[in-house]
């Protein structure tokens, strides 16, 4: 199951309902959920405060279902990306 509909579940509220709070229609919010649209960094912020939650809550739910030998390149890369070529 997708975080963005993991959020929204946690609230309790259907498509509908989520959309009203969210000043959104029910097709977006579906087209997100299934990932028809993408959502911009602002978007992303509104549907975490609608839930209640935070984009830190989001990116541990986006990490928490990534596969540990992928998350562990992720973070190795992260690491070096700071550093100056010799």
């Amino acid at each position: 199951m997708g975080v963005l509909r993991t959020l929204r579940e946690r609230t309790g509220l259907n498509q509908t309902d989520f959309a009203s709070r969210l000043g959104r229609s029910q097709t977006y919010v579906s087209s997100a959920e299934r990932s028809a649209v993408r959502l911009d960094g602002l978007q992303l912020m509104d549907w975490c405060r609608a839930c209640g939650t935070d984009l830190r809550e989001w990116a541990d739910l986006i990490e928490s279902q990534l596969s540990p030998e992928l998350v562990k390149q992720i973070k190795s890369k992260s690491a070096g990306a700071g550093k100056k070529p010799k």
